[in-house]
């Protein structure tokens, strides 16, 4: 994906240079595939068009997992095993893939081979909490949750070989279930996250979302948690395809503001793969796009064969 975007420069600069400034935009990868893996021509078609790709969460269960463990337990899955696996045979092909592993940052899936230590009657929500989410909600006041949660992270990149260069963070916005403030202690985590794994790694968040009012003023995991990780906006192509272009500018405008405060940070935006509603939300997107570090995913559902593999 490429575009030509040009840029307002200062007087002094615009006279030494017209031209305009190429805008470069990566394809991001995320899927997972169930009960097997990806086939070799899909590897071979991830190596090759992503620079970028997230192991989803539950890959390949029936090849990773241990189908002799007893039923709850995460062992049935191996998430961990599964990811790194996964980058080893996407990096055969090209080891310049960056190769990430989803970890959520509030909701227990029990899919990942640390979960073995989960302590549910301390460190996790009453089930009542939040209808739909019988999994459970991760308490955030239990500190020791909070540790673990850093450490299982931070323990499956350093002690993958280097097959895995980063994490990707899911439902930040789902942590202000138990109040706003406790963003403050996801920020605290992700922080720390972020440095024992070392700045050459990526940590990613999904965030940026816009509650069902779409009031932009109110969106969650925001800018504060920009200054953490990397930006996955997943609702951003609901965020722009809302009718009302007034809501649109407003987002826009609170993003590029954003990035402008956070200028080493990368974006990764997300929407449909349907002709109809590609071009606008993609070129949405080319509108405050970063010179440096931007991709953008296209696809119907996270299994790799809804839409992910599909040339746009």
């Amino acid at each position: 994906m490429h575009s030509n975007r040009q840029l307002t420069l200062p007087m002094d600069q615009e006279e030494q240079s017209q031209e305009e400034t190429r805008l470069t935009v990566s394809a991001y990868g995320h899927a997972f595939q169930v009960p097997r893996d990806f086939t070799d021509q899909q590897i071979n078609q991830i190596a090759s068009r992503f620079s970028v790709f997230t192991v989803e969460k539950r890959h390949a269960w029936r090849v990773y997992g241990d189908r002799r463990a007893p039923r709850g337990s995460p062992l049935r899955y191996n998430s961990i095993e599964a990811s790194v696996e996964t980058a080893r045979r996407i990096k055969s092909v090209n080891p310049d893939v960056k190769v990430l592993m989803y970890w959520n940052s509030a909701i227990h899936y029990n899919m990942y081979e640390c979960e073995t230590a989960v302590e549910r009657s301390s460190w996790l929500m009453p089930a009542n909490f939040h209808p739909g989410h019988g999994s459970g909600l991760y308490d955030y006041r239990n500190a020791d949750f909070r540790q673990w949660w850093v450490n299982c992270a931070v323990d499956a990149v350093l002690g993958s070989g280097g097959m895995l260069d980063g994490v990707f963070v899911d439902a930040a916005p789902k942590v202000t279930w138990q109040g706003r403030g406790m963003l403050t202690e996801w920020n605290l985590m992700v922080g720390e996250l972020s440095s024992r794994i070392g700045e050459q790694r990526l940590v990613m968040y999904n965030g940026f979302h816009m509650p069902g009012n779409n009031r932009v003023s109110r969106i969650i995991a925001g800018p504060d948690q920009l200054a953490h990780a990397h930006l996955y906006c997943e609702s951003f192509g609901r965020a722009v395809d809302t009718g009302r272009p007034h809501i649109t500018l407003e987002y826009l405008t609170f993003l590029q503001e954003a990035f402008n405060q956070n200028p080493s940070k990368m974006l990764f935006g997300h929407g449909p793969n349907s002709q109809s509603k590609f071009s606008y939300i993609y070129g949405c997107f080319l509108m405050v796009a970063p010179r440096a570090g931007a991709h953008f995913l296209a696809n119907s559902g996270y299994r790799i064969t809804q839409g992910l593999l599909t040339a746009h």
